[in-house]
């Protein structure tokens, strides 16, 4: 596809989602030999989590990680880092990654851009090869999509 429609590095996309941990207590400690008992440190957090989607073009040129967080309310403006987008999905404890948010992050962060064609790369996740996904990255977006099977 690269040498067909002659794509440079800044028109390259890849996209995925991954799972940040609250907190990530180590399996191991620095401890005397011998000791009975060896106290971890720990906030309670360690089982939660959230998601994050993350993107980057071949040129190494990053775009804004969009944070999918669990519950009913955005965050206060000043308690969000400055170049982070933020989306509610999922309900309780959980997030989750839908057709929703992925237009949500074509849109606000992939963006329009109907100047020149691009490549965007991702894999065979469910949401990101549902028609309308599909429909909005070729006409609304200007790009091919590659997709990398499981």
């Amino acid at each position: 596809m690269r040498r067909f429609r002659g794509y440079e590095d800044s028109e390259m996309l890849n996209m995925d989602e991954t799972l940040v941990w609250f907190e990530m207590p180590g399996k191991s400690t620095l401890s005397k030999a011998g000791e009975k008992e060896v106290r971890v440190s720990s906030t309670g957090h360690d089982k939660e989590k959230l998601t994050v989607t993350l993107g980057a073009y071949a040129d190494g040129t990053k775009l804004a990680p969009l944070v999918h967080l669990p519950g009913v309310r955005l965050p206060k403006k000043e308690e969000i880092p400055a170049g982070v987008q933020i989306i509610i999905c999922g309900s309780g404890k959980k997030s989750w990654v839908n057709k929703d948010s992925i237009m949500f992050w074509l849109g606000k962060l992939y963006g329009v851009n109907n100047r020149r064609r691009r490549l965007f790369v991702w894999d065979a996740f469910r949401a990101h090869i549902k028609p309308k996904v599909k429909d909005a990255v070729k006409t609304k977006h200007n790009s091919d999509m590659a997709v990398i099977p499981g």
